[in-house]
């Protein structure tokens, strides 16, 4: 057998998720400079043993001062119920450790990848995206998303993006017009200076668009009083 050891302080990002009985957690980290991914396949009858340990780590990340922003914050027990998908709800509130705030959720849809199909007799090609459903939560420690998997799987699959903000230099948020559509490229680059990361999302609401314009405000904030 192979010995994995990851200090919790290369630890990047991590994703859980679960279909059915099959649950899985992707930890991506920094080794010798580079990204790398551990990916784990367990039972989902064990997944709370797996939840238990990244609250841990989160409960030792830094947090982000509110208090400087005004920004209204709320315990989970209490905001977590603003979650309009009852599944997404159930695997977000089991990742948020203990003291950590919640700031602002709304749903929207995740951009998986765009595909071009080619019309017969016609010289233009028409562009179209592969979403699905999703649930963003902004925490005072964290941005997650919860994301519905594709095509078979749609209802019975969700996966988890966790990404703690004290491991965040810093985002951009840029629209984007195609057709009828407005998409949002979120970039997230990282404090270790490793390769960027690229979401995408359909479908934000204002308080969403607001917020995340700000959110690089926010996030000079702390690194001042680091």
């Amino acid at each position: 057998p192979n010995l994995t050891s990851i200090d919790f302080v290369d630890i990047v990002y991590f994703n859980i998720g679960s279909a059915l009985l099959l649950s899985w957690i992707s930890i991506t980290y920094v080794q010798d400079g580079k990204l790398k991914h551990l990916l784990i396949l367990f039972a989902s009858n064990g997944r709370h043993h797996f939840e238990k340990a990244l609250r841990l780590y989160k409960k030792y990340c830094l947090a982000i001062n509110t208090d400087e922003f005004n920004l209204d914050t709320f315990s989970a027990s209490s905001f977590i119920y603003k979650v309009n998908d009852n599944i997404h709800r159930s695997h977000l509130k089991t990742l948020i450790s203990a003291n950590e705030r919640c700031i602002l959720t709304f749903s929207c849809h995740y951009l998986w990848h765009k595909t071009i199909e080619k019309k017969y007799f016609s010289r233009k090609s028409q562009q179209s995206w592969v979403t699905s459903k999703a649930t963003v939560l902004f925490t005072n420690k964290a941005l997650l998303i919860a994301r519905n998997g594709l095509e078979v799987s749609v209802g019975n699959c969700t996966d988890v993006l966790n990404i703690t903000l004290d491991k965040i230099s810093s985002v951009f948020l840029q629209e984007e017009k195609a057709n009828d559509n407005t998409i949002y490229k979120l970039r997230i680059n990282f404090i270790r200076g490793i390769e960027a990361l690229h979401i995408s999302l359909m479908s934000l609401n204002k308080d969403a668009k607001v917020f995340m314009n700000n959110l690089q405000l926010i996030l000079n904030k702390r690194d001042s009083r680091q």
